[in-house]
């Protein structure tokens, strides 16, 4: 992860690298966490206290939504679930989420 920056509705786009990307979306250096997702502020807490501690983030999504603030016409992953790790960042996609 290497920023972040959040919308109004509490949306947040996180800048990555090394992710996966099986659903097709056309961007891949952002990822976007929906403000009305399911936990979302214990994941913008995980992800803020990942950045604080220069720790990584691992992440799963599925599906592409557009940014507007980005601009339009690029879409990037939307983030499901995620979590703080040691090891370098990891991108699970809908196809390969197991369990």
């Amino acid at each position: 992860m290497a920023g972040t920056c959040g919308g109004l509705r509490g949306e947040l786009t996180l800048w990555v690298t090394g992710i996966s990307n099986s659903d097709g979306c056309t961007g891949t250096n952002l990822v976007h966490l929906a403000g009305d997702l399911a936990g979302h502020k214990n994941m913008v807490a995980a992800v803020m206290t990942a950045y604080a501690s220069g720790k990584k983030v691992g992440l799963w999504s599925t599906g592409c939504v557009q940014i507007p603030f980005w601009g339009g016409g690029v879409t990037y992953p939307i983030v499901h679930d995620l979590w703080v790790t040691e090891v370098s960042m990891m991108h699970l996609s809908n196809s390969r989420r197991s369990g």
